[in-house]
C-alpha cells in the first residue's frame, strides 16, 4: 500500500445508479489509499436518496446548481487538495474501474514528476474488447483531439477527461478546468495547457476501465450539439495561433455545416452565434 492518497472526483447529475457502480468498482481497487468525492450537480431529491452513503472513505459535496463538467469537478479537486491528496483521479461516474487500473496509473505518474497528466485505456462497457479511447492527439489544423489508436502513439498529448490521473500540486500550479466550457473541450483545453507548461500528457496502456458510452448526456441531442459547436472555436480561440488558427476555423465552420445539413438543428447555429457573441460558460 502506497502512503500517498489520491483524490477520487466523481461528478454526479442525475445518475445515482451508474455513480454507485462507479463507486463499487473503486472500492475494490488494490494497493492504494483513496478519498471519492462524489459533486453532485443539483440532481433530484429521488436521485440524491439513491446515492450509496455506505461506504467510509466517500465524500458527497451537494451543490445547488448545475455547475458543469468544469466547475462540478474544480469544486471536488479543491476539497480534495485541501484534504491532502497528493494525487487526483478525474472520472466519469457511467464508468467501471478494473482493481489494478488506479494502482497502474499511480505507479507510472510516481516515476516521473514530469507527466502533467496520466491517461489509461478505456473501453465500451458492452462490448470490453473495443476501444472507446487509445491515445488521443490535439490536432491543431483542425482545432479538436481525435482518439488517434496505437499505430500512432509517438503522438500523444491528449488524455479523455472520461479518465485522468494529475498530481495536486502541479493542477494547483497550472490551475484547473477553464470555467469557460460548461460541458466539453475542458479536457483538450487543460491538455493544452499541461504541455504549453512544459509538463506530459501520457497513458498508461495496461491500466484499464469501462465506459457506459451515451449515458452521460443524449449523442447529439441539442446540448451535445450547442457545446460542442460553441466550445470548439472558443477552444481555438483560446489555444491556437498563426496560420493553424485560421486553417482550424475554416475546417470547424465546414464541419459545422456538415452538421447543420445532417441533422437541421439550431442548437447549432445558437452555438456558433453564442461564440461570435462572446458567451461562455452556461447556456441559459
Amino acid at each position: 500500500m502506497n502512503n500517498d492518497t489520491i483524490g477520487v472526483i466523481i461528478i454526479n447529475y442525475n445518475g445515482a445508479s451508474d455513480t454507485n457502480d462507479c463507486i463499487s468498482s473503486i472500492s475494490k481497487s488494490i494497493g492504494v489509499n483513496i478519498i471519492i468525492y462524489v459533486v453532485d450537480n443539483n440532481s433530484t431529491q429521488e436521485d440524491r436518496k439513491l446515492l450509496n452513503r455506505s461506504y467510509n472513505n466517500v465524500k458527497f459535496i451537494l451543490l445547488d446548481e448545475n455547475y458543469g463538467f468544469g466547475i462540478g469537478n474544480n469544486i471536488g479537486i479543491d476539497r480534495a487538495i485541501s484534504d491532502g491528496c497528493e494525487y487526483i483521479l478525474l472520472i466519469n461516474n457511467d464508468t467501471i474501474v478494473e482493481e489494478d487500473a488506479i494502482i497502474k496509473m499511480y505507479e507510472h505518474i510516481k516515476k516521473n514528476n514530469r507527466i502533467g497528466i496520466l491517461g489509461c485505456t478505456i473501453n465500451y462497457y458492452d462490448d470490453k474488447q473495443k476501444h472507446w479511447y487509445y491515445y488521443g492527439k490535439i490536432l491543431k489544423n483542425l482545432g479538436t483531439a481525435k482518439n488517434i489508436g496505437k499505430a500512432k502513439e509517438y503522438g500523444l498529448n491528449f488524455v479523455s477527461g472520461c479518465c485522468m490521473l494529475t498530481r495536486a500540486d502541479i493542477i494547483s500550479k497550472i490551475g484547473m478546468f477553464s470555467e469557460d466550457y460548461f460541458l466539453y473541450y475542458e479536457d483538450t483545453d487543460l491538455c493544452m495547457r499541461m504541455i504549453n507548461n512544459g509538463f506530459l500528457v501520457e497513458m498508461d496502456k495496461d491500466a484499464l476501465i469501462y465506459h457506459k458510452v451515451g449515458q452521460s448526456t443524449v449523442h447529439m441531442s441539442d446540448i451535445y450539439l450547442y457545446y460542442i459547436i460553441r466550445n470548439r472555436y472558443l477552444f481555438i480561440h483560446k489555444n491556437i495561433n498563426g496560420v493553424s488558427k485560421l486553417v482550424a476555423y475554416i475546417y470547424s465552420f465546414a464541419s459545422m455545416l456538415y452538421k447543420l445539413l445532417r441533422y437541421r438543428r439550431i442548437s447549432i447555429l445558437c452555438g456558433f452565434f453564442d461564440f461570435i457573441r462572446g458567451k461562455v460558460g452556461k447556456n441559459e
